[in-house]
């Protein structure tokens, strides 16, 4: 399972099946799905995805996912993922990916987070390039991996695993 990782303002803990609530609360709010899928994810998607997570063994091995939360109060505010890339194409490395809910954006939480992430990788030496896909029309998002040190090195194409559907993307990429 992955290890918890914990930042000067956050929590974040590997995404277990009891956090189905939280993961729906992103789905649902079209603000954070719209540059992910351009589209609310149903109940049965997220049901879906969740399932799919414990079946790829994800929860069980380093790469994983968690759920971001604040230190102070264990507020809900986010989630994280560390994944093989969600490519068409075959791509090195592995994968960072975010989505907060709309009240935390502004405040750092995501850079933060992908810091935090970033480190964590490079402790437990997970792989030697870690990559980031961000919707062209999404800048906050870029700046976020900019500020983490990534760097836009071209496109490749986003594949989404629980809907099948496939969109453009700028891919980014740090070497650890």
């Amino acid at each position: 399972m992955p290890k918890n990782i914990q930042t000067k303002r956050l929590l974040m803990n590997s995404l277990t099946l009891e956090d189905f609530a939280d993961l729906r609360l992103l789905h649902s709010n079209i603000e954070v799905m719209k540059h992910i899928t351009g589209q609310v994810r149903t109940e049965e998607q997220t049901t879906k995805g969740l399932n799919q997570l414990v079946a790829d063994g994800l929860l069980n091995t380093f790469l994983g996912q968690w759920m971001v939360r604040l230190r102070d109060s264990n507020e809900f505010i986010g989630s994280y993922i560390l994944r093989n890339p969600a490519t068409v194409e075959s791509t090195e490395g592995i994968e960072i990916g975010f989505s907060f809910l709309p009240h935390t954006w502004g405040k750092g939480y995501a850079t933060e987070a992908t810091q935090a992430v970033i480190d964590y990788a490079k402790r437990e030496n997970l792989a030697q390039r870690i990559i980031g896909l961000v919707d062209p029309h999404n800048p906050s998002s870029r700046r976020v991996l900019e500020k983490a040190g990534m760097v836009k090195v071209g496109e490749t194409v986003y594949l989404n695993s629980i809907t099948g559907d496939s969109k453009v993307t700028d891919l980014f990429e740090l070497y650890i």
